[in-house]
């Protein structure tokens, strides 16, 4: 971040946490038009969440699902005239669902070893960005 500070400047930069967006999303948004210098009175739909973290069950469906691969582009191409785009998505979609997990959970040791790790960087963080980082050093 002091990096983007001394380039452009602190009032050119404006920093945001996830918990600002995951406590006070339209709050955060909002002041984010605004700092952009954009209409800040629209209201985006922000029910979808995407980029969820999830962990294949199965791999190679995973791959097979996911990645461009011969046999997706052939089931593609057999599939584009009989099934709609928007239809085809949606099997996909629910396909890689269906394969996934959610996000695995960290030991407390895991945890403790990443505070401990990262301390010095997270205080730093905290005094360079004028917001209370506490929460992070918690276990």
């Amino acid at each position: 971040m002091k990096y983007f500070f001394d380039a452009f400047g602190k009032e050119q930069v404006k920093v945001y946490l996830y918990d600002d967006f995951s406590k006070k999303p339209l709050d955060t948004i909002q002041d984010l038009y605004k700092f952009i210098g954009v209409d800040d009175t629209f209201n985006p739909d922000m029910s979808k969440k995407s980029q969820v973290a999830q962990v294949p069950r199965v791999q190679f469906l995973n791959t097979l699902l996911r990645k461009q691969n011969p046999l997706r582009k052939f089931t593609a191409s057999v599939l584009k005239n009989i099934i709609p785009l928007q239809v085809r998505q949606n099997i996909r979609s629910s396909l890689i669902d269906m394969n996934s997990t959610g996000k695995p959970s960290l030991s407390t040791e895991e945890r403790q070893e990443l505070v401990k790790f990262y301390r010095e960087d997270i205080l730093k963080l905290q005094d360079l960005i004028h917001k209370d980082l506490s929460s992070w050093l918690s276990i």
